[in-house]
């Protein structure tokens, strides 16, 4: 079973919660490990979690209209590129004032945090909203709008009788 028809059973939003959770009991369980082989047993747990916990940005994918969403992905990776700048900034602090195990304590808090904020979101969401299908297969996208003008219609000839026709016109 891949990971879609897992995240499909799971449902997104509830594969958000559960997988950021998992991240973050992996990474504050480092800090507490004694040996490098349980390190390697709960980092390969939390890349599982990882798995499911980037399942939304199908959701993203399905529910951005196609002229948005090369805006919509460039800004959640912008934000992306942001937290992983500042965390390499404030890593090498971090180290010194508490050491390098101990570390991984901050990103497993704040991943816990993102779980929460997930789980909240998650329950917040009706049972009766339904996500909407992927695009079928050979289903042509359509044109983007961006930047161009509407068709008008063609100019129809008044007919002989009419009298709404310009001024000085016979």
């Amino acid at each position: 079973m891949g990971r879609g028809a897992l995240a499909a059973a799971v449902g997104e939003a509830q594969g958000l919660a559960l997988g950021t959770a998992a991240m973050a009991l992996s990474l504050r369980s480092i800090a507490a490990m004694p040996a490098v082989a349980p390190i390697v047993l709960v980092g390969t747990i939390g890349g599982l979690g990882s798995g499911f916990a980037f399942t939304p940005w199908f959701t993203i994918q399905r529910l951005t209209e196609d002229v948005h969403r090369s805006r919509v992905f460039a800004a959640a990776e912008a934000c992306e590129q942001v937290a992983f700048v500042a965390g390499m900034l404030v890593a090498g602090w971090i180290v010194d004032a508490v050491g390098p195990r101990a570390t991984y304590l901050v990103p497993g808090v704040l991943l816990a945090l993102g779980a929460a904020i997930a789980a909240r979101i998650w329950r917040s969401i009706p049972t009766s909203v339904a996500v909407p299908a992927a695009r079928p297969p050979g289903a042509v996208a359509a044109e983007p709008a961006v930047g161009r003008q509407p068709e008008l219609p063609p100019a129809e000839e008044p007919s002989p009788g009419s009298t709404d026709r310009p001024r000085g016109t016979p």
